[in-house]
């Protein structure tokens, strides 16, 4: 090298997320293609479409986040040829030959591709989850899951076409209904957000193998409500709060026009996790159309993201502070800062949404765990600025819990409470029963914060 600096990634149409280090180059996956990466750029790897990145040894993901990552001998890439599913193995000097998986669902866990071992999950359309081994060239069933959902049809989503398409020309979202005779007027509408996201295809969401809370959209349906899942690209450097709310409401609109009397559009409701609970916030500040809201583990202070430790680490730093991944997703990632609070203040403060909490109308669930990754004091931030103005809210804590709720007497809890403030807040009585001991572990861990209603 000459001493310069040099983009990697220059004329790239998108930069990977993460990096492998292989050898004396890095393997990188952006946009279902493959990249190995080295001092002079980028090369593209010929290993079919679709192409998703393995890790062929487990990373705690806190030890990413503020030290290197592992060098590996190889890295495992899964991609599809000809609409056939297939491995790849990638060396710091070649590539292996393709080993075919049985289909496509079929997605790799762990891999030994030296020794041609691979364990994959499978889940259909139905949601029926299976455990498969390879080993030599023979595929073994190991367990399955869910099998009585063999008799449940898979959801329909239905695309809704905007005036302005998503890019790459992806629809602007994707409305799901509840089955034919299942509610006797037209539903209200729950929307799930998530700054970021372009919806090329129906969300994971609508998967029934998905079984923790973020939230699911089968248990939303089950439950007589019409979901949206609106396509939400951000450009580069594209600041994640502002705007949203526009850009929700016009597939809002958009859906309602398409398909008449598919949902009462006079009923909106919302309910994201993670940055899609950012967004959920973000969007109540710039519209009062929706008529109640639930946020879980959602960023709601930039600064305070950028300068936090991780949960775990207050307790046991061995695995690092987590410093260097907040800094990172606040500057550069999902924060989309573009730097230090000090370098841009302004930009802070107008995605910081304590500072617009004033112009909050909905009613508003918080849902947090204690071990998130994302601060508790984010929730608390937001709820105190609602409690100070006799604002309509609660704050729900899971003691125990991290990003995702995991516990399932916290999963039924939580959706049983979440399905309960919908129900209150848009005037129509609760249909699912509620969880009894018998059915389901005592939850017992949550606590509510009294509620400023």
């Amino acid at each position: 090298m000459d001493g310069g600096t040099r983009v990697l990634t220059e004329g790239l149409d998108a930069v990977p997320d993460n990096l492998q280090p292989v050898g004396d180059s890095a393997i990188g996956v952006a946009n279902g293609h493959a990249w190995r990466f080295t001092a002079t750029g980028a090369t593209p790897l010929k290993v079919g479409d679709d192409v998703r990145a393995m890790p062929t040894s487990p990373f705690w993901e806190a030890r990413l986040g503020s030290n290197p990552p592992v060098t590996v001998e190889q890295v495992t890439l899964q991609s599809t040829n000809g609409g056939v599913a297939q491995l790849s193995a990638v060396s710091p000097v070649a590539t292996s030959a393709a080993v075919r998986l049985p289909d496509t669902s079929f997605r790799v866990q762990a891999a030994a591709p030296g020794r041609g071992e691979f364990a994959a999950i499978s889940v259909d359309a139905r949601g029926v989850t299976r455990l498969n081994l390879r080993v030599g060239s023979v595929w073994t069933l190991l367990d399955a899951a869910n099998l009585r959902q063999r008799d449940v049809d898979p959801l329909r989503a239905i695309p809704v076409r905007t005036s302005a398409p998503a890019s790459g020309g992806a629809p602007g979202g994707w409305l799901y209904l509840p089955a034919p005779g299942a509610v006797g007027a037209a539903p209200p509408l729950v929307i799930v957000p998530y700054p970021g996201q372009r919806r090329a295809a129906p969300s994971t969401l609508a998967d029934y193998g998905e079984s923790y809370m973020t939230p699911s959209i089968p248990v939303l349906l089950g439950a007589g409500y019409a979901v949206l899942v609106p396509s939400l690209p951000l450009s580069q450097g594209e600041e994640p709060s502002v705007g949203v709310g526009a850009k929700v409401l016009e597939v809002v609109d958009a859906a309602a026009a398409q398909y008449p009397g598919a949902f009462d559009s006079r009923r909106l409701a919302l309910w994201g996790h993670s940055l899609g609970g950012y967004g959920v916030v973000a969007i109540i500040t710039q519209t009062n159309r929706i008529r109640a809201a639930i946020e879980m583990a959602g960023p709601m202070d930039m600064v305070g993201m950028w300068g936090s430790f991780q949960a775990s680490a207050r307790v046991d730093s061995s695995e690092g502070t987590g410093i260097s991944g907040e800094i990172g997703w606040a500057e550069d990632s999902q924060g989309a800062m573009g730097g230090p609070p000090w370098r841009n203040p302004a930009r802070y403060v107008r995605d910081t949404l304590v500072f617009h909490a004033d112009r909050i109308h909905t009613p508003l669930l918080i849902i947090q765990g204690d071990q998130d990754h994302v601060p508790m004091a984010q929730g608390e931030e937001i709820f105190s600025a609602l409690f100070r103005q006799d604002r309509d809210a609660v704050l729900l804590t899971y003691w125990g819990e991290e990003h995702i709720l995991y516990s399932p007497g916290n999963v039924r809890d939580a959706y049983r409470r979440g399905l309960a403030w919908l129900a209150d807040n848009l005037d129509r009585p609760v249909k699912v029963a509620v969880a009894t001991p018998a059915e389901s572990p005592e939850p017992g861990s949550a606590t509510t914060s009294p509620s400023s209603r």
